[in-house]
């Protein structure tokens, strides 16, 4: 919206942050093998991103709680999710001959993953 003139060049700053951190949701929130969204397709080791993760851990690190000098723990969080992402693919490759991952598949919300199967089915979700 800034490039277009829709918003002020001051946006700039925060439009690239919104546009980085819609690209993580996407990338671990994959749930196809391909998507029209090309950040949410399966991860790789050599998908778009997979480079794209690699780099956002470095990002990541730049952010910090000026008033403290401290990581906010939601960054610390998605750090975490992102390198537990990074080395499951790269296991599930090297050791199973798994060739991508649904990043959006290893969920430990059990209840939620109960309900999403029975939707997926076509059940009523009754239990």
């Amino acid at each position: 919206m800034v490039a277009l003139g829709a918003l002020p060049s001051e946006a700039k700053d925060t439009a690239l942050f919104i546009d980085r951190f819609d690209k993580l949701f996407n990338s671990i929130n994959s749930y196809t093998l391909k998507s029209s969204k090309p950040f949410q397709h399966a991860l790789t080791l050599t998908s778009t991103q997979h480079n794209f993760l690699l780099d956002s851990l470095g990002w990541l690190k730049t952010i910090h709680d000026n008033s403290r000098i401290k990581t906010l723990p939601c960054i610390e969080s998605w750090q975490v999710s992102i390198s537990a992402a990074l080395h499951l693919v790269e296991d599930l490759h090297t050791n199973h001959n798994i060739k991508f991952l649904l990043t959006s598949r290893p969920d430990q919300d059990c209840i939620g993953n109960l309900f999403q199967s029975n939707v997926e089915r076509g059940s009523s979700g009754q239990l």
